[in-house]
């Protein structure tokens, strides 16, 4: 009976080989259902992948601002946040409380809070006559210190803040703004004269979307009638809980009436990418999401092309092929619309996230591996789906599936 099937299928012109050449005419049917579910395979994993490689870029981004150079030293810092505004000298025994404490460093007086950005007022630089809106910080003398900000030329406050009441510090950026070659002894306008007498080197409190923006620093908050809400404090203690307590305990014996508020400024500063954080696990769940309808649909058709592919598989298997032969039968074909996914969804991709990198000042770049990496992972998703599948069909009894056509 058998040696009738494949005499009968030579007669009709069929030609077919040991390994993975085609069968042709009737043995190849254009099937719209499998158009269809090619289309749709197609289709997936184009979404897979362009998922994949924003996953990996928002990923990288992400760790790129996580560990980025802010131009000061953020570990070790607690910020003390006061439920209302303090003169200089009704802050100073708090703060020369704390500098008795041995596991204390330095400690440092702010107009606000540390990590979210900076307040900006309205100047005038030299002489022009357009105002210019600057970012403005109001700080003391150990401000550089506890910070480890970098003190470019000229001198840093006095000690005492009564005898720098004009006098301001001015970052890189302002003093490339100003035109000046050297800004030492210049003057920015705002209700009176203020002098510079120090460059610091540019830094970012905020988030890195944003450019280190033109800024002057000032110890003389009543200037703007502005006080001190904020003490920064840099420690160096194995017990932080026991420190945060001798704190309390320091600040309640000068301000038993005032609340206030602790957190550690590495907090402060992650707290700026929580919205991206969540991006990332929002398009990882997604691409979940779209792997699993993936591969949920290549096993759905390869099924199908198995079973219509029976007589096909089964003739192979009659003139020697084996089993590896009918896997690369039965995955080529649908690799190569994995394939074509592949190459719509790389310059899509590579398009849609230049954008959304645009949004940063400092960004990550977009290298090449990206999207290498999520076509093999794609590739190795499609060709394991399709091989588990296609195993069953290869090991089927070729006389039992000629028999059954």
């Amino acid at each position: 009976m058998l040696s009738f099937l494949v005499t009968y299928f030579s007669t009709q012109q069929f030609k077919f080989t040991k390994g993975t050449e085609p069968l042709k005419d009737s043995l190849i049917v254009n099937n719209p259902k499998k158009a269809t579910g090619n289309f749709l395979i197609s289709f997936q994993f184009t979404i897979v992948i362009m998922l994949l490689i924003a996953v990996l870029i928002v990923a990288r981004q992400n760790s790129f601002l996580l560990n980025s150079e802010l131009g000061f030293d953020s570990e070790n810092i607690i910020t003390l946040q006061a439920d209302g505004e303090f003169l200089n000298n009704e802050l100073l025994p708090f703060k020369q409380d704390l500098q008795q404490l041995a596991e204390i460093q330095s400690v440092s007086l702010s107009s606000q809070k540390i990590g979210n950005g900076i307040t900006g007022n309205g100047y005038r630089i030299g002489d022009e006559e357009e105002i210019s809106m600057l970012n403005a910080l109001y700080t003391d003398a150990d401000f550089l210190e506890c910070f480890n900000i970098e003190l470019l030329s000229g001198r840093n406050f006095k000690m005492n803040s009564n005898f720098d009441k004009n006098a301001i510090l001015i970052n890189e950026q302002l003093a490339k703004k100003s035109g000046w070659d050297n800004p030492l002894n210049k003057f920015i306008h705002r209700d009176g004269d203020l002098e510079v007498i120090g460059v610091v080197q540019d830094f970012n409190f905020a988030s890195l979307e944003n450019a280190v923006q033109p800024m002057l620093i000032m110890s003389n908050p009543n200037w703007d009638g502005w006080g001190y809400t904020t003490v920064n404090i840099r420690f160096q203690s194995s017990d932080i809980q026991n420190l945060i307590t001798e704190i309390d305990k320091l600040w309640k014996e000068r301000f038993p009436e005032t609340p206030f508020e602790v957190s550690f400024l590495d907090d402060l500063l992650v707290s700026n990418y929580k919205s991206f954080i969540a991006q990332q696990k929002i398009i990882s769940f997604f691409s979940f999401i779209a792997i699993l309808i993936a591969v949920i649909g290549l096993l759905g058709l390869t099924f199908f092309t198995a079973r219509t592919r029976v007589k096909e598989i089964g003739i192979r298997k009659v003139n020697g092929a084996t089993i590896k032969d009918i896997l690369i039968l039965l995955n080529k074909d649908f690799i190569k619309w994995v394939a074509l996914a592949f190459i719509i969804a790389v310059p899509t991709s590579w398009f849609v996230m230049n954008k959304w990198l645009e949004n940063f000042a400092y960004k990550t770049s977009i290298d090449w591996w990206i999207f290498a990496l999520s076509g093999i992972i794609a590739f190795k998703i499609a060709i394991i789906t399709v091989s588990l599948q296609s195993f069953k069909a290869a090991n089927n009894n070729p006389v039992k599936a000629l028999r059954n056509e």
